[in-house]
């Protein structure tokens, strides 16, 4: 799934998500897929291809898009999130709850690339570090429980 944000009616960045069974998936290697879905089979989400355009770098898009991103994983029931950066960019995904889980490897065209995972529903993970994913998972369980509540 691709996510995009608008400001103005116009791009201003996107970011792809993809969930579930990942047997077609070009990071096998780098995520160690193969050991991950013997613990979380067809629950695991890769987030890829964040990009925003410079000038907005520092404002909501950012945001907007990795809330966006995560709440889509929850949705389509994921309990793992993974996301490859480079070293530069390991700070920023820290505050968000990501934590590096394995050596990262050189990537032909793309350097140094680390992998990180998310534990989706580790709350106190979220909490510690003040990530702002953790409101969108607390909106989430309660959408969630009202739903089941409702039905």
């Amino acid at each position: 799934m691709l996510l995009l944000a608008l400001q103005s009616g116009m791009p201003v960045g996107t970011v792809r998500v993809s969930c579930g069974n990942q047997n077609s998936s070009p990071y096998r290697d780098l995520y160690d897929l193969d050991e991950l879905e013997q613990h979380f089979p067809g629950a695991i989400a890769i987030h890829s291809k964040l990009a925003v355009l410079p000038e907005h770098r520092h404002g909501r898009a950012m945001l907007a898009l990795t809330q966006a991103s995560f709440r889509t994983a929850l949705e389509q029931g994921t309990k793992i999130s993974l996301i490859g950066c480079r070293p530069d960019l390991l700070p920023m995904y820290e505050k968000l709850g990501f934590r590096q889980y394995r050596r990262g490897c050189l990537i032909p065209g793309h350097g140094m690339i680390l992998p990180l995972k998310l534990d989706n529903f580790d709350a106190g993970v979220m909490a510690e570090c003040r990530s702002p994913l953790l409101r969108t998972l607390e909106d989430f369980v309660r959408s969630s429980h009202s739903a089941r509540l409702c039905a």
